[in-house]
Formats: C-alpha cells, structure tokens, sequence
C-alpha cells in the first residue's frame, strides 16, 4: 500500500485521507521522493525522544523541537515523517 504526502505540507500519511491531520489540506500524492522524520530532542545532549518517555534517560532534561537544525530549516515546527518533494 503506497504512503501518500500532502501537497501543501508535506506531511506522509499512510492512507489517502480527505484532509491532512497537520495542516488541514485536501490534496495528496503517492509520487514523492525521500523524507525526513521530526522527532522531539533532548534540550542538553540531543538525545532523540522515543515514545513514551517524559524526560531524557540519558540526563533528565526535557525534550523540544527547536533543537533541531534539519527540522528548522525545512520549516518543519511538528514532529512526524515529512516528504523532502512532492509532485504536483
């Protein structure tokens, strides 16, 4: 089963919806290349957060988006897998 993005955001999906859960758009594509997954860092060493952990395993710190430096400059502010193209 093909994985489809939203045009607008770019968000990947695993079923084609009728709109997109990240930025509420309604068009989709099967035909986009590469992707990159936002995944929440550790705010002190940058330890990726896993699911159900609160707080880094490594130090205690707490996690944030903003540490990461691939995510802002795609323009990427929520964590999930995001297509790097989409076709139109």
């Amino acid at each position: 089963m093909p994985a489809f993005a939203c045009k607008r955001c770019r968000f990947i999906v695993g079923e084609k919806p009728k709109t997109c859960p990240k930025c509420g758009g309604t068009s989709f594509s099967a035909e986009w290349v590469g992707y990159v997954e936002v995944l929440p860092l550790c705010e002190k060493c940058g330890y990726a957060q896993r699911k159900g952990e609160k707080t880094c395993p490594k130090c205690g710190a707490g996690f944030t988006l903003g540490l990461s430096e691939v995510a802002g400059r795609l323009g990427l502010t929520t964590e999930g897998r995001y297509a790097l193209k989409v076709k139109e």
